[in-house]
This record gives structure tokens, sequence and C-alpha cells, in this order.
């Protein structure tokens, strides 16, 4: 496969998914600092979408979390494309990142529920991740 068709696809997994996770984090979630600025900024105020269930927990409180470590693999995968080492650089960044703001959150450091199971999202993420970036040879 041509370095360019890497390049695209690693791209287009990137912001797809960032961009899911954006819409999941406005639409399922109530409260955000995006729910916010809309609100002050524009006057806007979003429908929150309730699903029930574990289904439901499982897209407002973990979902996005999934998406944006996913998110984060492949860009890092794309910049880190000239060193030798960059499916492991790809993989430990966000597990480490989500992990460190976590313990911030757990600290009151920043504002946040932390949670074990954001930190176990974000590690499956980055492997899942990892393993679509090594199988579909986009390294």
């Amino acid at each position: 496969m041509k370095q360019s068709k890497k390049t695209a696809i690693c791209l287009l997994c990137s912001f797809s998914a960032l961009l899911f996770g954006l819409i999941i984090y406005i639409f399922c979630r109530q409260g955000t600092h995006i729910h916010t600025a809309l609100q002050s900024w524009f006057g806007l105020t979003l429908p929150t979408l309730h699903f029930g269930g574990f289904m439901g927990k499982l897209a407002r409180n973990w979902l996005g979390d999934f998406l944006w470590s996913f998110s984060l693999c492949f860009l890092l995968a794309e910049i880190c494309r000239p060193f030798r080492h960059r499916i492991g650089l790809a993989i430990l960044v966000p597990i480490t990142l989500g992990t460190f703001l976590e313990i911030l959150q757990f600290y009151g450091v920043i504002t946040g529920t932390a949670d074990i199971w954001d930190i176990l999202m974000e590690a499956a993420a980055a492997f899942c991740a990892g393993i679509i970036l090594k199988r579909g040879n986009l390294l």
C-alpha cells in the first residue's frame, strides 16, 4: 500500500473517531463545558439523548473516552511515522495520558469524575487501534 494511502486512512480513522466521540459527548451528556459554552456564546440549548440500560451507560460514560483514545492512537501513529517504535508510542502515550488525567481528576486538580473504567476503556482503545494499525499494515 502506498504511503499516501496509509496516511489518508490513519487521518480518516483519527478524525472520524474524534468527531463521533464529540457527538456522543454533546448529545449523550448534560451540563458539560461544551454545553455551557454553546449556551453562553450562541444561546443554543441542545437536546440530550437518553438511552437506558447498560448500552446507555456505556455510551454516556465510556464510549467517548474509547473513541478519543482510539483517535489519538491513529494520529500519533501518523505523527511518529519516522520513528522506529511508533506502534509502542501510539499505544503507550494515550494510556499514560488517560491515566494521568484520571489521577488529576481523583485529586481534584481538574474537574471530572475519576473512574477506573475510563482508564480501562482508553487502554482497550489503544490496543484495538494498535491491532488495526499492525494487521492493516498501516505503519
